[in-house]
């Protein structure tokens, strides 16, 4: 029940980014593909962004999918 999300920091000062920071916890925690979309959609519906570039995200994971 708890709403969790993958972030980066400021990528300049942490060298990381957000590909890395998934292979971390796939591999520390070994998360499934459906638990990572689960991870990536609680991201989208957290953002600070207006809904209209929310479901354009969505979108464009449902278009992955089919891909």
């Amino acid at each position: 029940g708890i709403c969790v999300t993958i972030n980066t920091d400021d990528m300049a000062i942490s060298r990381t980014d957000i590909q890395k920071e998934f292979r971390y916890v796939e591999e520390t925690f070994g998360i499934s593909r459906a638990q990572r979309k689960t991870m990536i959609k609680n991201a989208i519906r957290s953002a600070f962004a207006v809904d209209e570039w929310k479901e354009e995200l969505y979108a464009r994971m449902e278009e992955e999918k089919e891909e």
